[in-house]
């Protein structure tokens, strides 16, 4: 006898769910078995699930351009740090005048105190790498080397991809809280 009063309340139960689900599904009152009356709650506005952003495809997209743009990134800084910024070989001080390692003579090249070595027009020391560098813009702590002639342009691809990658992440961040909010306030809560 108890197992039969125990069906009866898991068919009153399955009843009450089916007449739920037919409630939202027909948004109208429907009588269950119990014969209490459902009402499906009302949205405010039609599309209130679906946001400034758009449907479930926008958070996809936007993921997806957020990794595209931070593997643009990691490729600039390692293109960077992993390229020789176009040091010098060391040219001791007793070494004949000929053919510089840039192709022109040594005639007017220099003596660096600091490097120990002659260094050509436009050449400077870089203490932190302790080389002479051709074209020496910086030393780049982010990067974790010197920018001269061969990486500068990898440096500023860069710079210009973290650049636009923090202006995304600005634009997200942004657009999510209006996002959020616009939801909030068509749900009805403040």
């Amino acid at each position: 006898q108890r197992l039969v009063v125990v069906h009866r309340q898991l068919h009153r139960a399955r009843a009450v769910v089916v007449a739920r689900r037919a409630a939202r599904r027909d948004r109208g009152p429907v009588l269950d078995d119990a014969g209490v009356r459902h009402v499906p709650a009302r949205r405010r506005r039609p599309d209130a699930r679906r946001g400034v952003l758009g449907r479930a495809a926008a958070p996809v997209a936007i993921l997806a351009t957020y990794a595209a743009m931070v593997a643009l990134v990691a490729a600039a800084l390692g293109s960077t740090g992993l390229r020789d910024p176009g040091i010098l070989e060391r040219v001791p001080e007793g070494t004949a005048p000929g053919a510089g390692p840039l192709g022109g003579p040594k005639a007017n090249w220099t003596w660096n105190d600091q490097a120990r070595t002659f260094k050509p027009p436009g050449a400077r020391y870089c203490p932190w790498c302790d080389a002479v560098l051709v074209d020496f813009d910086h030393t780049c702590p982010w990067t974790g080397t010197a920018i001269a002639r061969n990486n500068i342009q990898s440096f500023r691809g860069f710079v210009v991809s973290l650049q636009f990658l923090a202006y995304y992440t600005a634009a997200v961040f942004i657009l999510g809280g209006i996002d959020g909010a616009w939801r909030r306030s068509a749900a009805g809560s403040p």
